[in-house]
């Protein structure tokens, strides 16, 4: 009689061993309810692939994802000559993600701006897709960059211990290997300088 009761146990606590690691596992919202735009989802549950920080402001990088463009960038090599970036181009799309590490008040990020942004080795400008990238942030559920990460006046202000992020996607030069991303607030002393590594297919 030991032997089906033990069995019958067995199976019992499996069930609500099973039924706890479900409940600890089970996707966890990271909505805030504080009402502010700014605000996106927390960054990817991945290493980022590039970090920086000074004593008040971390910046943390993560792929966010590739694709290839449907459409012509637009971006022309000379007035009148031919497409730089043509249908078929490659993108990747990072997340840039911001964390303030200050005690008390806000740390400022009026005036944030992303530039000075280049490829590594070639020293070209890294040039955004705007026809596309949206709408990719969009369907990843990340914002698309702020107005003023690209220089076009936005003001941010980042409450303490939470953190904000936004997503990018550049065109991605044939050859390169790594994006040099200069994060600039003027509240802080020097721009954070990342070097971020491209694995282009």
């Amino acid at each position: 009689m030991r032997r089906p009761l033990l069995v019958g146990l067995l199976a019992v606590g499996a069930i609500t061993l099973t039924g706890c690691v479900d409940a600890d596992t089970a996707p966890q919202s990271t909505a805030s309810s504080t009402g502010q735009t700014d605000r996106s989802p927390a960054a990817p549950d991945q290493e980022p692939v590039a970090r920086a920080a000074t004593s008040d402001l971390g910046v943390a990088v993560y792929e966010l994802g590739s694709y290839v463009t449907t459409q012509d960038s637009g971006l022309l090599r000379q007035p009148g000559g031919t497409d730089r970036f043509p249908a078929g181009s490659f993108v990747i799309v990072i997340q840039v993600s911001l964390d303030g590490f200050v005690p008390f008040g806000e740390l400022d990020l009026t005036g944030l701006t992303v530039r000075e942004t280049t490829w590594a080795g070639l020293g070209d400008t890294a040039e955004l897709d705007t026809n596309e990238g949206p709408d990719f942030a969009a369907d990843a559920g990340v914002p698309w960059g702020p107005a003023s990460a690209q220089g076009r006046g936005r003001d941010w202000s980042l409450p303490n211990h939470l953190s904000t992020s936004f997503a990018l996607a550049y065109y991605v030069p044939f050859g390169v290997s790594a994006l040099k991303l200069v994060v600039d607030v003027p509240s802080q002393d020097d721009p954070l300088i990342l070097s971020v590594p491209i694995h282009a297919e």
